[in-house]
């Protein structure tokens, strides 16, 4: 049987391990912050997974057999530094070393491993329980044993990985989420729409098509004369500002940061937040269920 160490049991650790444990594989979790891992461990206890295979640390034990480690800390490059280097005096030399990351430098992350080999980039999205994609990043050390190994453990727990052809900042998926994003937020800004409608706009005619077609199939749907006609008077009038909008510093003053605080763009304080995700996690199977 597969062993993995989590470490870092927020949203994401939470998600994969719930993920590896519906799939047979046997988990270790281990957090820094205590209170953050009660409410993991309890959460995974209420799903009365059948299987034995989870086991929680409260510290990292000298020495642990586990074939891969996947850390899921904070979005911040010296604290991923700092984990995936302690991390290696712990486990075999043939334990693979990942790192969630949703876009830091993979390369500058790994670079003062013993064994940089053995280090690669494998970014989930949420919720792992069920959007299918994993970005698989080599890293400018990374073997090729790493990354073909890597890419059937993903296969092998019902994932569809990419491996991409090298590391750029943000991969690929957030680049494009961010672009789209940005346009958003300057459409905001200039009051072209309402945030309730820009919304609707995108869900309801972009978002579902893309989750049929890709940007280049549909671009050949259209035809590709017609993509550069529009491109050749659209481009200029995109918003390319190379620093985040004034938007989203106000949000971070006022600590409106999302569902988090119960107020981001939205006032989710009167939102029933379990049937809300429940019911985005039963509408995302539904989709993924007619794709197939």
């Amino acid at each position: 049987m597969i062993k993995i160490l989590i470490i870092g049991s927020g949203t994401m650790g939470r998600s994969l391990t719930e993920l590896f444990l519906q799939n047979d594989v046997s988990v270790f979790l281990y957090d820094k912050n205590k209170e953050v891992l009660r409410d993991t461990e309890n959460y995974i206890k209420q799903k009365n997974f059948k299987n034995k295979n989870f086991n929680i640390l409260k510290n990292i034990p000298v020495y642990l057999n586990v074939n891969i480690i996947i850390e899921t800390v904070s979005e911040v490059l010296n604290i991923k530094k700092e984990v995936i280097e302690n991390i290696e005096k712990y486990v075999p030399k043939e334990t693979i070393i990942c790192s969630n990351t949703s876009g830091l430098p993979l390369s500058e992350i790994g670079k003062n491993m013993n064994i940089p080999e053995r280090f690669i980039g494998m970014h989930f999205y949420t919720p792992s329980t069920i959007i299918p994609l994993v970005e698989v990043i080599k890293s400018q050390f990374t073997s090729e044993r790493t990354a073909k190994t890597t890419y059937d453990f993903l296969v092998k727990v019902g994932k569809k990985p990419v491996l991409l052809k090298r590391e750029i900042p943000g991969f690929i998926g957030n680049r494009i989420q961010h672009v789209i994003m940005r346009e958003a937020l300057f459409l905001l800004e200039k009051e072209v729409a309402s945030i309730e409608d820009i919304d609707e706009i995108i869900k309801w005619s972009v978002g579902v098509r893309l989750a049929i077609n890709g940007p280049f199939e549909q671009r050949d749907i259209n035809g590709i004369d017609t993509h550069l006609n529009i491109a050749n008077y659209l481009y200029e009038t995109l918003n390319n500002c190379e620093s985040p909008s004034y938007i989203l510093q106000e949000k971070l003053e006022n600590k409106h940061l999302g569902i988090k605080t119960l107020r981001g763009f939205y006032d989710w304080s009167e939102q029933d937040l379990k049937a809300y995700y429940k019911y985005k996690d039963e509408k995302l199977t539904d989709i993924l269920e007619l794709l197939k």
